[in-house]
């Protein structure tokens, strides 16, 4: 595993080439061309978050890197009350209505549809595509149609194996904990209740959560400005940036292999209240 420090307190760690793909493209290294020299290298996001789209389709623009499509879920109303139902069960009434109103929130200010006019502006024609259910056979079939060379998660529920084997290369992931010591939700707030260093992984998708081969591990260090909001947004776009330069190493022809979580720890929970009053408390010097 190599280490490089970047700027803004943002450390990296990847793993090495293990070897080369021939795909039949020229290197940009040899001829000054960019991702253009690839124009069929084809990466399609999966999504229910437009705004978490937005954020790794800004990421990949700016390194260079064209987006072929998006499949976003549009879930019809008996699917977003089994979500609601299922949130009241796990994390309690409080954070349930809360999550509500900023649903309704941002439905009445229109958020989904302006992130989704950002990834029209991003994505070639008629490359944003609807779904009502990603995990659904028509999902399938239409990721079939878009022949993905990698497939890119960027906020979906649990996706069948039909989903994650349709790219040539395999489902990419960034999930905002340093695995696998943090799998699962509010793994933030975990890390910082438990004094451990914060940051994200990109890692391949496999049927387990969070448990698929990693590829490189970005770590954030807390501002003395930082809330947990706060931080949890800079953990999101190092991930995205960290996302873009993987896609990056993989159109260049870089075979990556991934590597294998051999531990296995416990899925993070979401945090209650008190618990992450404490953690914004310890984030702040005062726990």
């Amino acid at each position: 595993m190599q280490r490089h420090a970047l700027q803004d307190g943002i450390f990296v760690e990847s793993l090495p080439a293990l070897s080369q793909l021939t795909l039949g493209r020229v290197s940009p290294a040899a001829d000054g061309a960019g991702a253009d020299a690839w124009p069929e290298f084809r990466v399609v996001i999966l999504t229910r978050s437009t705004r978490h789209a937005a954020l790794i389709l800004e990421a990949l623009r700016l390194s260079g890197l064209q987006c072929h499509g998006v499949l976003i879920e549009r879930s019809a109303t008996g699917a977003l009350l089994r979500r609601t139902r299922d949130m009241w069960r796990r994390r309690g009434w409080r954070p349930t209505v809360q999550a509500m109103f900023r649903q309704l929130w941002s439905r009445l200010n229109g958020d989904a549809e302006k992130w989704e006019a950002i990834c029209r502006q991003w994505v070639r024609a008629g490359g944003v595509i609807p779904s009502a259910d990603l995990t659904g056979e028509d999902s399938v079939e239409r990721l079939r149609e878009l022949r993905p060379d990698v497939t890119v998660l960027a906020g979906t529920p649990l996706l069948p194996a039909s989903v994650l084997e349709v790219a040539r290369l395999g489902t990419l992931n960034v999930h905002p904990g340093l695995l696998p010591r943090y799998r699962g939700v509010d793994v933030v707030a975990h890390a910082i209740l438990n004094g451990d260093p914060v940051g994200a992984t990109v890692h391949f998708v496999d049927a387990g959560i969070d448990t698929g081969r990693i590829i490189s591990r970005i770590r954030v260090s807390p501002g003395p400005l930082d809330t947990l909001a706060s931080l949890q947004k800079r953990v999101d776009r190092a991930g995205a940036e960290e996302l873009a330069h993987v896609v990056s190493r993989l159109v260049h022809g870089e075979r990556i292999e991934g590597e294998v979580q051999s531990s296995r720890f416990p899925l993070c929970r979401w945090l209650s209240p008190d618990a992450r009053r404490r953690a914004e408390a310890r984030l702040r010097g005062g726990g």
